[in-house]
């Protein structure tokens, strides 16, 4: 019962929480739910520990007649885009560090034993277009958690967005080269820094349009991803000095 009631607990702040960040991540107009469900054979190991699992919702908000809000939705794995659900993990991944490091199955101090080292093994993740979709501040905001995420975890993220691209510490641009001679192509990986960089980010951010104009922003984009490198250097500081 009280395993239950932390559960309990633990869902409703996950959901307040969570909820309050979808606006930020392009889904005005959602709500996500954490329930837990009683399982009627419950069984206890490494991947049940206790008699309930927890079940994720996305409800989405429909006005009808402009008169009455009904909601629509279902489970998340059930109605959720590929980029929404990517987005919400990333969300529950910087509400609660470390969350998908234990999804992954690092071995835990009991399983370990006392006697054992059981420090949390590197945990890399890939996000495929998380910010499709969505554009403006919501793009600033995917950037910024993912920028969160990377201070517990190597993160990679395969992007179209210069905003997000600014803020990686390697940027790596993939490209396409197309053979004359037979029509085949190959394609090609470099990480770029410096004028590359910056060439680049303009031409994620306006392709050949208003070149002079692009570049001035991806240099605003630079100094802002800068100055939060910085900070997020000194707040991992202050957590190791802790």
């Amino acid at each position: 019962e009280v395993l239950t009631q932390s559960r309990n607990t633990l869902c409703e702040h996950l959901s307040k929480s969570i909820t309050e960040r979808l606006p930020f991540l392009g889904m005005e107009h959602s709500r996500f739910d954490a329930r837990l469900r009683t399982l009627e054979n419950p069984s206890y190991g490494s991947s049940h520990l206790g008699s309930e699992e927890v079940d994720f919702y996305l409800l989405h908000d429909r006005n009808l007649d402009n008169n009455a809000d009904r909601r629509s939705g279902g489970k998340l794995e059930s109605i959720a885009s590929s980029g929404e659900k990517a987005r919400i993990i990333l969300a529950i991944e910087c509400e609660i560090p470390g969350s998908i490091r234990a999804l992954c199955g690092t071995p835990t101090e009991i399983e370990m034993g006392e006697n054992q080292d059981c420090s949390a093994a590197p945990v890399g993740v890939i996000y495929d277009e998380i910010d499709a979709h969505v554009g403006g501040r919501a793009s600033v905001s995917v950037a910024q958690m993912l920028l969160d995420q990377s201070r517990s975890c190597q993160v990679v993220s395969i992007t179209h967005s210069p905003s997000l691209a600014a803020l990686a510490n390697t940027h790596i641009c993939i490209s396409k080269e197309t053979f004359a001679h037979n029509g085949g192509s190959a394609l090609q990986a470099s990480q770029i820094d410096g004028i590359e960089r910056r060439k680049e980010l303009a031409r994620m951010a306006s392709g050949d349009l208003a070149v002079e104009e692009a570049e001035l922003f991806a240099d605003a984009l630079l100094r802002d991803a800068s100055g939060k490198a910085r900070e997020q250097n000194a707040t991992i500081s202050e957590f190791a000095y802790e």
